[in-house]
C-alpha cells in the first residue's frame, strides 16, 4: 500500500512541482516556492544555476510523462515546445 500512498502524493502534487519547475528554468531562486506562491527570497542570490537550470529543463518531459501514468491531469501544458511539435495529433 505504500506504492499507492506514493502515487497518490505526486499525483497530487504534480501540478505545484511541474510549476516550481518551470519557475527554476525562468530564473526563480531554488526555494522560494511553496504552495500557493513565493515565499521570502535571499537578496544575495538571485536564481539558481545555470547547469542547474539545464539539467532541470531536461528532466521536465519525463516527470510530465511519469505524473500522467500515475493519474495527475494536464501536465502536457508543461511538455517543451520540441515534444509538443513531435507529439501525434488525436
Amino acid at each position: 500500500s505504500f506504492e499507492d500512498f506514493v502515487k497518490g502524493h505526486f499525483c497530487s502534487r504534480a501540478q505545484d512541482i511541474l510549476v516550481a519547475c518551470k519557475a527554476y528554468m525562468d530564473g526563480a531562486q531554488v526555494g522560494c516556492l511553496v504552495k500557493g506562491g513565493v515565499q521570502d527570497v535571499d537578496q544575495g542570490d538571485k536564481s539558481c544555476s545555470k547547469e542547474f537550470k539545464n539539467s532541470l529543463a531536461a528532466y521536465v518531459d519525463m516527470l510530465v510523462k511519469e505524473f500522467t501514468q500515475v493519474g495527475a491531469k494536464d501536465c502536457d501544458k508543461f511538455l517543451s515546445s520540441s515534444t509538443v511539435s513531435n507529439k501525434p495529433l488525436e
